[in-house]
């Protein structure tokens, strides 16, 4: 198989008899990136404050504004 530069593709039966082929994941966003680490250490300190018999819940907004402050410390760490 020639290299095209596009990543292998898994081939699959989808159910109905045919093949069909999958790809990579498109890559992510560093948008996406800071919002998974944001939910991510929102779990977290909940699962901790559980542990101290403490009782927190994140609220989406609150979700929101550390993803967006993560993204800001990104931004701020890349080389310009």
């Amino acid at each position: 198989m020639p290299d095209n530069g596009e990543p292998p593709a898994k081939n699959g039966a989808n159910g109905l008899g045919q093949t069909t082929k999958e790809t990579a994941p498109l890559p992510s966003t560093q948008l996406a990136h800071a919002l998974k680490t944001a939910i991510s250490a929102a779990a977290d300190a909940e699962k901790f404050a559980k542990t101290l018999d403490y009782n927190i819940r994140f609220s989406t907004d609150d979700i929101r504004s550390m993803g967006i402050t993560v993204l800001i410390g990104m931004q701020q760490r890349m080389p310009r």
